[in-house]
């Protein structure tokens, strides 16, 4: 947007109006349409980033070659108009194949776009792109983390909005104080006084002849390395050898498999909770196969330590860092504390069973 408005052309509210709805629609529908095209994810990654990369990279190549031959305000806004009408496909790209690098490169060849106007304009899509760009980071990063440990309590959204601010509040307000002292200047090479923006010179399309053949040789060449690399070898000959008779071995038995112990501060805590469910079962409460330990934790009720033990044992089975020992020390009291409380309620219940007694 900030681009569309530095350089204003015939096309560009049009463009503007169209290219708002269809980048949030395309943003939906890559999100949509990516588990139906999750094994077109790999053929991306191997060919298609390459091929994408070599055409875009071209098209940048183009925008320079002919904004430096004819730096004029009808030029510019052209460009505008065709990187930002790029950017539905490369969110669309983005949600589908899980790669947003195209998307954040043609943004910041929008704003280069707007910071050669210089101005309010270009100052506005500095800082724009600077905070837009650090919470989409902030937010990636915060998926991803919950993303590989989904069984582990995550933060709050809370703290995790407010460490995230903390550091980007800092940096936003010296590129304020940054840009209000010092307001970007227009390029010097642009020509305001040229004639209307529909005459270009001559020279203006060769230059997009050139770099056309540029980049479809660049692309080609690209096609035909990705091909050679599919090409299996050809087999190796074979060996004919004699074949030598030999008794056959006599293998050991196998015996029962065991489980590896959890060595560490990890595996004592595991072993505490461990004991727990053993002292359960014992008392006639057994955790059944499908319930995850929160939901063994809810069903027993209200337990002293149960659930500070409950959290424990999952940072400690599927958490990124090893417990510490005050960690360990807390999770065997909260384990023997949660033993006695049901030894307890398992004696009231035996004994409410046997009938009342006699005052």
């Amino acid at each position: 947007m900030a681009a569309l408005v530095a350089w204003p052309w015939a096309a560009s509210l049009a463009t503007a109006l169209l290219v708002v709805p269809a980048a949030a629609g395309a943003l939906v529908a890559g999100e949509l349409v990516a588990p139906s095209v999750a094994d077109a994810q790999r053929t991306w990654r191997a060919r298609g980033r390459l091929l994408f990369a070599i055409a875009y990279a071209a098209m940048i190549a183009i925008a320079v070659f002919v904004g430096s031959a004819v730096p004029e305000p009808g030029v510019f806004g052209r460009e505008a108009v065709v990187f930002a009408a790029l950017q539905p496909a490369f969110l669309l790209i983005a949600g589908a194949m899980a790669d947003v690098r195209l998307t954040l490169v043609n943004s910041l060849v929008l704003v280069a776009l707007s910071s050669l106007r210089g101005g309010p304009v270009a100052a506005l899509a500095a800082i724009a792109v600077f905070v837009l760009i650090a919470l989409f980071l902030l937010a990636d990063n915060a998926v991803r983390i919950l993303g590989a440990y989904a069984a582990r309590r995550g933060p709050a959204p809370e703290h995790v909005w407010r460490e995230g601010l903390a550091l980007i509040a800092p940096v936003t307000a010296v590129l304020v104080l940054m840009l209000a002292a010092a307001p970007p200047q227009p390029w010097a090479g642009v020509r305001w006084t040229s004639g209307p923006p529909t005459d270009l010179p001559r020279q203006v399309y060769a230059l997009v002849f050139f770099a056309s053949l540029l980049g479809a040789g660049a692309v080609g060449l690209a096609v035909q390395f990705l091909r050679r690399r599919r090409q299996r070898m050809a087999p190796p000959a074979e060996d004919v050898v004699d074949v030598v008779a030999v008794e056959d071995e006599v293998l050991p038995e196998v015996g029962p498999a065991r489980r590896g112990i959890i060595p560490g501060t990890r595996g004592a805590i595991v072993r505490a909770y461990v004991a727990f469910l053993s002292a359960a079962a014992r008392l006639g409460r057994p955790r059944s196969l499908d319930a995850t330990p929160a939901e063994f934790a809810a069903a027993l009720g209200p337990l002293g330590g149960l659930a500070q033990l409950t959290d424990l044992f999952m940072d400690a089975r599927y958490g990124p860092d090893d417990p510490n020992a005050e960690s360990v020390a807390a999770a065997q009291r909260a384990a023997d504390e949660a033993i006695r409380k049901m030894e307890i309620a398992f004696a009231k219940r035996t004994r409410g069973g046997r009938g009342r007694r006699q005052p």
